[in-house]
């Protein structure tokens, strides 16, 4: 499993190199719908209230970015 995490960020860290950082935010939102499921699948392990709240805030914080970006 190790082997995979460190595949996983070798090749963010190669997108983050060729792409700008605007255009892969969004893949971090599904990264946190993904890491979800696979807790939820491979551990059997929900994410508790706290958790929840963090993506919650997360989520929300991208939203209000991209919000005032676009209206200037």
């Amino acid at each position: 499993m190790a082997n995979g995490g460190m595949a996983g960020h070798f090749l963010l860290i190669r997108a983050m190199a060729l792409a700008p950082a605007s255009t892969l935010s969004p893949l971090i939102y599904v990264q946190l719908v993904w890491a979800t499921l696979m807790g939820w699948l491979v551990f059997g392990d929900l994410p508790g209230a706290s958790a929840i709240g963090g993506a919650a805030i997360i989520v929300a914080s991208g939203l209000l970015s991209a919000w005032l970006a676009h209206r200037r």
